[in-house]
């Protein structure tokens, strides 16, 4: 069954009507573009119908209804658990598919398989993107959250020169800071400082974002010591400010790691003041 909101070819589907999909699915209805939605899930059909009045949104229960609702070149939209059930929903769907119709996988799928699937749907003429979206809908404020993207953004950096994506890193900025629900204020500064560099190695560089995680760092350094002490597991905090330390220390504790590697096992370690390597009796010290 088809809802009866409307029958006329709509710009986009949606298919997982969780709490994601459905409001992702109303948002852009309420930016301007017609939506069709499906989920094996009935209860989740009615749910989105009950909730799209006034919006441009029909919900099937089939997906060939589904499809039906789609203008041609289809562009289906999918946010399911990573995995198998996205290979679930595209074996669903790619007999009802055409050549230049578009699958996007907006869950956070292994960036390997995004990239299996990319190939093995070209073979039949059908484009695949991924495009993962996570996170909250409040803006970047805390020090580890600037420096979340700021390893974000430089894996992207890395990955893209390995993989040759040729990625535009200022245009991903522009892009998120557009319509993804990520979509902090402090986007905008990282794509000014990709506007600014090009070449930027890391957002951390950059003067302006730099001030901003300096002024907060204390702050931060409070937390993370703070619950160190009541022994509150804090991963997220604590990973972030080590790798802020890392990245703006001219010197890391390797002399640390090969001292320990030389006491609990003689494997030598090298100086910095003298060429060749060296091995301490610690015990003896």
């Amino acid at each position: 069954m088809i809802s009866t909101e409307s029958r006329h070819p709509h710009d986009i589907g949606m298919i997982g009507l969780g709490v994601m999909g459905r409001n992702f699915a109303m948002n852009m209805a309420d930016h301007g573009f017609s939506v069709a939605g499906y989920d094996n899930d009935r209860l989740k059909v009615e749910a989105l119908r009950e909730e799209t009045a006034g919006r441009d949104i029909s919900a099937a229960d089939t997906i060939p209804d589904f499809i039906s609702l789609l203008r041609r070149p289809r562009a289906i939209m999918m946010l399911v658990p990573a995995g198998a059930p996205v290979d679930s929903v595209i074996r669903d769907v790619l007999p009802h598919l055409e050549k230049g119709d578009l699958i996007i996988d907006g869950g956070n799928s292994f960036f390997k398989d995004t990239d299996t699937r990319v190939h093995t749907l070209a073979a039949q003429g059908i484009h695949f993107m991924g495009v993962g979206v996570s996170g909250g809908e409040e803006g970047a404020l805390h020090a580890a959250m600037i420096i979340a993207y700021a390893q974000g953004f430089a894996l992207l950096a890395a990955a893209s020169e390995r993989y040759k994506y040729q990625l535009d890193l200022e245009a991903v900025a522009r892009i998120w800071r557009g319509g993804c629900i990520i979509r902090a204020g402090l986007l905008e500064d990282i794509r000014g400082a990709f506007h600014a560099r090009r070449d930027l190695a890391n957002i951390l560089l950059d003067p302006s974002i730099a001030q901003k995680v300096l002024a907060l760092l204390k702050d931060l350094r409070r937390v993370v010591c703070q619950a160190a002490e009541l022994a509150v597991p804090a991963p997220g905090l604590m990973v972030s400010l080590g790798y802020c330390d890392a990245y703006r220390s001219a010197w890391l504790p390797a002399n640390l790691i090969q001292a320990q590697r030389d006491y609990f096992g003689a494997h030598t370690y090298e100086r910095i003041d003298a060429k060749g390597t060296f091995h301490t009796e610690w015990e003896k010290k």
